[in-house]
């Protein structure tokens, strides 16, 4: 993805489409993917955070999310707060699910229009296991 343009703002539908590409991991990233984006004035960015996931902040973890950020362009102070998130905002972890969840419902849809499966189910009285289907992107 192209750094960010000088002077850009990091608004959350920006956070959300470079969630996948800054450079953190482990707890680091689970925490980040618990975040909301609730303001950037252009020096600090500030995030709130899931109070279900209080427990691993750090700062370390701040700094890391700042670092990978600054490698995207957007070098500025992170800031979270503890608090409810806006029901309106998905979180990257949020987002994450939902899109395996319609992976999923995809990909049972695609099996149920099988021909092969549909005689399995006539011929055979076979029955597909929805919980058991899987796709082939994580």
């Amino acid at each position: 993805m192209a750094p960010a343009a000088a002077g850009e703002h990091l608004t959350h539908a920006a956070w959300l489409e470079r969630f996948d590409t800054l450079e953190i991991g482990g707890l680091t990233r689970n925490l980040a993917a618990h975040c909301v984006v609730t303001q950037d004035d252009g020096q600090t960015l500030a995030l709130t955070l899931d109070p279900g996931q209080s427990a691993i902040l750090s700062e370390m973890h701040v700094e890391r999310i700042t670092k990978a950020l600054a490698a995207q362009g957007f070098a500025r102070r992170v800031a979270i707060e503890v608090g409810p998130l806006d029901g309106r905002l998905e979180t990257a972890r949020d987002k994450r699910d939902r899109e395996a969840r319609e992976r999923h419902a995809q990909a049972v849809e695609a099996l149920r229009g099988d021909p092969h499966v549909q005689e399995l189910e006539s011929r055979f009285g076979a029955r597909l296991l929805e919980e058991s289907v899987t796709s082939d992107r994580a």
